[in-house]
């Protein structure tokens, strides 16, 4: 089904917009280089100033501090993370 909501990609940083531009996303990934640091910069270029980490570690959270300092960027680990969050 198409997307209801906006997706950026990180192999072309820009949005997808069918269900098409995301499988073609999809697959571009496993022998492309990834365009991470792109689309962030796209996201807080629009905007965009607080980011979720869902999953074990800090990795992307670390990356994205070096990106832009003034943005904000949270871990979230388990449910009860996500929850700490959305209060």
């Amino acid at each position: 089904s198409e997307p209801t909501c906006p997706i950026i990609t990180n192999t072309f940083a820009k949005y997808a917009t069918s269900s098409e531009e995301i499988k073609k996303a999809l697959k571009r990934q496993i022998d492309h280089p990834v365009l991470w640091e792109d689309a962030m910069k796209k996201l807080i270029s629009e905007g965009i100033d607080l980011f979720l980490e869902v999953g074990p570690g800090k990795v992307l959270q670390g990356l994205l501090r070096k990106i832009d300092r003034k943005v904000s960027v949270l871990g979230v680990q388990t449910p009860q993370d996500l929850e700490g969050v959305r209060s």
